[in-house]
C-alpha cells in the first residue's frame, strides 16, 4: 500500500467517525469539559475544586476544610490530582445547611456535619416539617 492510498483510506474513514462524534449529543462540549476538569485537578486541591464547582454559592471556608477532613476520616482518602467522585459534591450539600434554608443561594452555606445515611440514618436534610398546626 502506498502512502497516497493510505491517506485516501484514512481520509474516508476519518470523515464518518468525526461526523458521528460531533453529531452525538454534546460530545464536543463534554470532551472539552472533562479535559478541563482533568487539567484543573493537576493544579487545584480538592477544596479549591469544590469551591469552584459551587462558585455561585458563598461557602464557609472552615466548613469546606472540615468536610474534607471528615470525608477522609470516614470514607478514605481522596486522590489529590484526580477527578473527584460525583458523590463528593452531592454529599457536601447534604452535609450543610443549604437545604434547611430552602436552597437560598444568597445565604452563606455552612457545614453542619458529615452526611452519611449508613451511620446516621435518621438525618434527612431534605425533609420539611409543617410547623403550623
Amino acid at each position: 500500500m502506498t502512502r497516497r492510498q493510505f491517506l485516501k483510506v484514512a481520509g474516508w474513514c476519518a470523515a464518518p467517525v468525526t461526523v458521528a462524534a460531533l453529531a452525538s449529543r454534546d460530545s464536543a462540549a463534554r470532551v472539552v469539559n472533562r479535559v478541563g476538569e482533568r487539567l484543573l485537578a493537576l493544579v487545584r486541591s480538592p477544596e479549591e475544586r469544590l469551591r469552584s464547582h459551587f462558585s455561585y454559592l458563598t461557602l464557609d471556608n472552615g466548613g469546606v476544610e472540615q468536610y474534607f477532613a471528615d470525608y477522609r476520616r470516614l470514607r478514605g482518602g481522596l486522590p489529590r490530582h484526580a477527578l473527584l467522585p460525583s458523590d463528593v459534591y452531592t454529599r457536601y450539600l447534604l452535609s450543610t445547611d443549604f437545604f434547611r434554608h430552602r436552597a437560598d443561594e444568597s445565604q452563606i452555606v455552612r457545614y453542619v456535619g458529615f452526611y452519611d445515611p449508613d451511620n446516621t440514618p435518621c438525618g434527612n436534610p431534605l425533609a420539611e416539617f409543617d410547623t403550623e398546626l
